[in-house]
């Protein structure tokens, strides 16, 4: 590419949302983030395993005649 082209003055970054992903800040945001999908999918996961445990044990909802 020459100098003079368009492409070649463009400051391109990869950005991940709000900031960019090349910097301190971007790389403290995304690992906040992973960590909250992290607990997110524990707690449901585990909500989930209670609840079909529970619905296992009383013998499931009668049925209706």
């Amino acid at each position: 590419m020459s100098s003079r082209d368009p492409l070649s003055t463009l400051n391109l970054a990869v950005a991940c949302g709000p900031v960019p992903c090349d910097t301190e800040e971007g790389r403290g945001f995304l690992q906040e983030r992973l960590v909250l999908f992290g607990k997110v999918t524990f707690l449901l996961s585990t909500a989930l395993y209670i609840a079909l445990n529970l619905f296992r044990t009383l013998g499931g909802m009668p049925l209706a005649d």
